[in-house]
């Protein structure tokens, strides 16, 4: 059975997840798909969220709750989709593994913090969709996704 520092949970909910570790390291707020929309570097991840459309996505290495929560085992091989509907919100969700340097450097992704030990967390925001990037040097690999909404 993996431990919580083993596990990267990755979920949606309409409402705000319940994380233990909630610390925000940087904080963005900009115009995406035309409405408010916060992207934040979490202590154990990142929370991307709009309170006008109901939609919250979150991942992290500690447990969360509410909403649709997948654990994913902390390991090379993710290779992962999940689908998010709820009132006027369809987005698609994918989540793969990656090397370790696949992690932009601060002038080319939208928002960027590095922890101690050389993780990284980064969020790179499009015109319809945005990818993270959160980099585990200790298990040398980098857990990418890439959060679509086509229909909005």
């Amino acid at each position: 059975m993996a431990h919580d520092h083993d596990v990267l949970y990755f979920g949606f909910s309409t409402e705000p997840p319940t994380i233990r570790d909630a610390t925000v390291h940087d904080r963005l707020e900009r115009q995406f798909l035309d409405v408010p929309f916060q992207f934040e570097v979490l202590g154990s991840s990142h929370h991307v969220y709009s309170t006008s459309l109901g939609f919250h996505e979150v991942s992290s290495s500690e447990p969360v709750e509410g909403g649709d929560v997948y654990g994913l085992e902390l390991a090379a091989g993710i290779d992962r989709e999940f689908a998010f509907g709820a009132g006027p919100v369809q987005a698609r969700a994918a989540v793969w593994t990656a090397a370790p340097s696949a992690v932009p450097d601060d002038r080319s992704c939208t928002i960027r913090h590095e922890f101690d030990g050389g993780r990284v967390t980064a969020i790179d925001v499009g015109d319809r969709y945005y990818e993270t990037y959160h980099a585990y040097p200790d298990a040398e690999l980098t857990v990418r996704s890439r959060t679509v909404f086509p229909g909005r």
